[in-house]
């Protein structure tokens, strides 16, 4: 809907009323090469349209797949709060912006397939795995769902297998009693450790491939609290966003 009021805005009309297209790409144009939002054709239309599909994403996606906490993700885009690092934010974002717009429904559009270039792109860099971060490994469960429903198992396989030891070397699988850190943080980590769970036992049924889970014995965090991301938590992002 974005794009066609895009196009038609980007249109001139002549003198006999009719509209002369010259220089507007496509959805599909759009889509052969990696995009960033900025670039989009007209800032504040590209930031409609991330705005849109952000919504999108929470209304259609997150429901069922909660890794993330609603109100810091958009106080972070916002930029009301201070954003993760750099990369892993921004493979996050577009991450997001994919599952958006896959959750539309629009099967003659590929703008998901231009943001899952984008996020990909970020995970090309070498240095984006030198550190670990629950952004990052938020970005690379999202990305493994994402390529599966867009029927690349295997690419899904390989961006779980990334997330899982990533996890495991930030101790998601840890409880950390002693360890202080806000209950929205402790939260978080559990979202992402039983999602990642979940979801390389069901891969591993699926494919017939070994599980990348530790041993029963070495997992102690405790599962997640049934409750939605409107509840007030400490660390929880209060601002109006």
């Amino acid at each position: 809907m974005f794009l066609r009021s895009l196009l038609l805005w980007s249109r001139n009309v002549n003198g006999a009323g009719q509209f002369s297209v010259e220089s507007t790409p496509s959805p599909r144009e759009i889509g052969s090469r990696p995009v960033s939002i900025p670039q989009l054709p007209g800032s504040a239309v590209s930031h409609q349209l991330a705005s849109s599909l952000i919504d999108a994403y929470f209304s259609n996606y997150h429901t069922t797949y909660p890794f993330l906490h609603e109100a810091t993700f958009r106080a972070q885009y916002s930029e009301l709060v201070k954003r993760p690092e750099k990369h892993s934010w921004h493979m996050l974002l577009n991450t997001v912006l994919a599952l958006g717009a896959w959750t539309t429904g629009d099967e003659n559009s590929d703008l998901d397939d231009v943001f899952y270039r984008e996020a990909s792109r970020y995970s090309h860099d070498h240095s984006i795995f030198e550190s670990g971060s629950l952004t990052l490994v938020q970005a690379l469960i999202l990305l493994s769902n994402y390529v599966q429903k867009r029927n690349k198992p295997n690419t899904g396989w390989n961006y779980l297998g990334l997330a899982v030891r990533m996890a495991l070397s930030l101790g998601f699988h840890r409880e950390f009693p002693e360890w202080k850190i806000s209950l929205l943080q402790r939260e978080m980590r559990r979202r992402v450790w039983w999602g990642l769970f979940i979801f390389d036992s069901d891969a591993s049924m699926t494919f017939g491939r070994a599980i990348l889970l530790p041993d029963k014995d070495m997992v102690d965090v405790n599962h997640v609290l049934n409750v939605p991301d409107q509840v007030r938590m400490p660390g929880l992002v209060t601002r109006n966003c």
